[in-house]
C-alpha cells in the first residue's frame, strides 16, 4: 500500500488528533492522574527510542534520522 508524502510536522498533528481523545476516554474510565501518568510513560519511552534511533541512524551516514 503506498505511502502518502507527509511533513514532520503534519504527522505529528494527526498523531495528536487521534491521542488527544485517547488519553480523555483513558482518563474517564481509569482516572485522570492514572491515565496521564501511563501516557507519561508510554511518551517517555517513545523519545527515547527516537534518540537511539537517531543516534544508529547519524552514526551510519546521517541521511536516516530525517525520517520521521
Amino acid at each position: 500500500m503506498p505511502t502518502a508524502n507527509i511533513t514532520h510536522l503534519e504527522r505529528r498533528k494527526i498523531e495528536g488528533g487521534v491521542l488527544l481523545p485517547m488519553i480523555q476516554a483513558f482518563q474517564r474510565a481509569i482516572g485522570k492522574d492514572r491515565a496521564n501518568e501511563i501516557a507519561r510513560e508510554v511518551i517517555v519511552e517513545l523519545a527515547r527510542n527516537g534518540e537511539r534511533w537517531a543516534d544508529n541512524a547519524s552514526s551510519e551516514g546521517g541521511h536516516e534520522a530525517k525520517k520521521p
